[in-house]
């Protein structure tokens, strides 16, 4: 613990709960301060729909539903990007539907909550799909990777699979496809030689 204490201290890695009773504009301002006086070059956002709850705080917005609150987000959070030229990654929550993500349903665009600013204003969307319940322990503890969305070349599917190693805690690639096992599509994890 120790030693992950002074590494972690000795990285630029900078932590903010924007959680709770933080205003929307603060966390933005926060997110700016960051990329322009810190230098940081890469934001994670987890998750926008708090962030976007923020917003219910906003005199403007009070009349707001979820959808366009989602769609100012995306637009304040581009808008930063553009400025300055941070690469912002965003945790977004999937609608409840009939899909079972638990059980290593398959993601796709449609599937994320929210408003359609959520799948046009990214470049990049990805997909990380597990099926916890699988009775095979290799299995519900490997983590499908899928590209859903690429501006930059246009590839998509399933990128890589990752394998939580429960004795080192870490995180390895494993080799991963698609393939038909009793006439239903199914992820297929095999660890790479």
């Amino acid at each position: 613990y120790d030693g992950a204490i002074n590494t972690l201290g000795s990285l630029p890695l900078y932590i903010y709960n924007h959680f709770g009773n933080n205003a929307y504009a603060n966390a933005l301002a926060r997110i700016e301060y960051m990329a322009v006086c810190l230098d940081v070059d890469v934001v994670v956002l987890d998750h926008i729909t708090a962030l976007a709850a923020g917003l219910l705080g906003v005199k403007d917005s009070k009349e707001l539903d979820e959808r366009q609150m989602m769609d100012q987000v995306m637009k304040d959070l581009r808008s930063i990007s553009t400025r300055t030229g941070v690469h912002i990654d965003v945790v977004s929550q999937l609608k409840k539907t009939m899909k079972s993500y638990e059980e290593g349903s398959h993601i796709s665009i449609e599937d994320i909550r929210g408003s359609g600013s959520l799948s046009s204003v990214p470049n990049t969307i990805i997909a990380l799909e597990r099926n916890r319940q699988d009775p095979d322990h290799f299995t519900s503890n490997c983590t499908a990777i899928r590209v859903l969305k690429n501006r930059l070349n246009g590839k998509c599917g399933v990128a890589t699979g990752l394998w939580y190693n429960h004795n080192s805690s870490r995180m390895e690639e494993v080799n991963v496809k698609i393939q038909e096992v009793e006439g239903q599509m199914k992820t297929v994890f095999r660890k790479k030689s």
